[in-house]
């Protein structure tokens, strides 16, 4: 996954190209920064940067019915390392455009037709 001859990242993670990657993307880039230290300071940033084209809902019963409720309704569920010692799992679904009022400066060049 490269973009203009640079490999994706979260540092290089904008609200404009966070439209072209998907779900499983996510938890790639967030196990890759995880080895960085730059990481925990710039944490929220990254998240905010994700929220923009994503929907993010921490999963606090760890069952397997819930897990499966969450991907029935189109949500891709992992695990990301928070802090040193917390691990939480998000549910993960990019936001449909669906309408006028859904459309950004960032999201305007990703619009699809569908039925």
């Amino acid at each position: 996954m490269k973009r203009q001859g640079q490999a994706l990242s979260l540092k290089n993670l904008t609200k404009s190209n966070v439209w072209d990657i998907q779900e499983n993307d996510v938890f790639r880039l967030w196990a890759q920064a995880e080895r960085d230290a730059d990481l925990r300071d710039n944490e929220r940033h990254y998240i905010d940067v994700i929220k923009s084209a994503f929907t993010i809902e921490e999963v606090k019963v760890d069952k397997p019915e819930v897990i499966k409720k969450y991907e029935e309704r189109g949500y891709q569920v992992g695990q990301v390392r928070l802090d040193e010692g917390t691990t939480v799992k998000w549910a993960l679904k990019k936001k449909s455009i669906q309408r006028i009022t859904d459309l950004t400066w960032e999201n305007i060049h990703h619009i699809s037709a569908q039925s």
